[in-house]
């Protein structure tokens, strides 16, 4: 097992460096995005658009560095002899990987008086982004079992998974809409904390919730990625 160390370390900073560029990749086009439906809101621009790209840079690199190194740990452990296992290692990674991104995401971007970014774009955009995680997760995999890197097989296997789970969650999103969805946040919110803010908002509260939203969406991510890992390991 001590000879494993530094595979599973190599694997986590090659993960986390994906998982960088991925949240670069989010941070810009949804920023953008949130740009364009507010340019006529009079915002802190200049605080909030350097305050979002480094968030989505290192949540992107936890998210990318927690699910590559679940799923080589497990490795690690049990071998590559069960074709599901980057599965269930992934989700666990995502989950834990998403435990802070989501307490400050929801705690502190959402405890702000600016407009709501909108469900698509919290729930959708990281599974599209996460698509460049899991075509470099599974090329790499690939060459760490010693088997051709089949790039084009691999992106294309990352490419549509992304696009059915992205419409899923987008569809629902959107038949939810994004008052009740904020609105449910808002009450859960409360219901974990008793201490409001200004705003009427729980500071505490939306800590808490973005713990728990944080680790869903981890998981949903590390499905994801698992599964594309999976598939890769099943190509020929």
């Amino acid at each position: 097992m001590t000879h494993e160390v530094p595979r599973v370390g190599r694997a986590v900073g090659r993960g986390a460096l994906t998982g960088a560029a991925a949240g670069a990749a989010f941070g810009l086009f949804s920023g953008l995005a949130y740009v364009a439906a507010n340019a006529h809101a009079s915002l802190p621009w200049h605080l909030l658009a350097p305050a979002f790209a480094v968030y989505a840079v290192v949540s992107g690199a936890m998210l990318g560095g927690s699910i590559a190194g679940g799923i080589s740990l497990l490795d690690a452990i049990a071998g590559r002899r069960i074709a599901s296992a980057p599965i269930p290692a992934a989700m666990l990674g995502g989950a834990l990987g998403s435990l802070l991104p989501g307490a400050v995401g929801v705690g502190g971007f959402g405890s702000l008086s600016f407009p709501f970014m909108g469900g698509p774009a919290i729930f959708a955009m990281p599974v599209v982004a996460g698509a460049l995680v899991a075509s470099a997760l599974a090329v790499q995999d690939r060459g760490e079992g010693g088997r051709e890197p089949r790039v084009f097989a691999c992106v294309l296997t990352a490419l549509g998974l992304a696009f059915v789970l992205a419409g899923l969650v987008a569809l629902v999103a959107l038949r939810i809409g994004d008052a009740a969805l904020l609105d449910s946040g808002r009450d859960l919110s409360r219901a974990l904390s008793a201490r409001p803010t200004v705003h009427g908002d729980s500071q505490s509260g939306l800590a808490y919730l973005g713990l728990l939203g944080g680790a869903a969406l981890g998981a949903v991510l590390g499905l994801y990625v698992g599964s594309v890992v999976a598939t890769s390991r099943a190509l020929r």
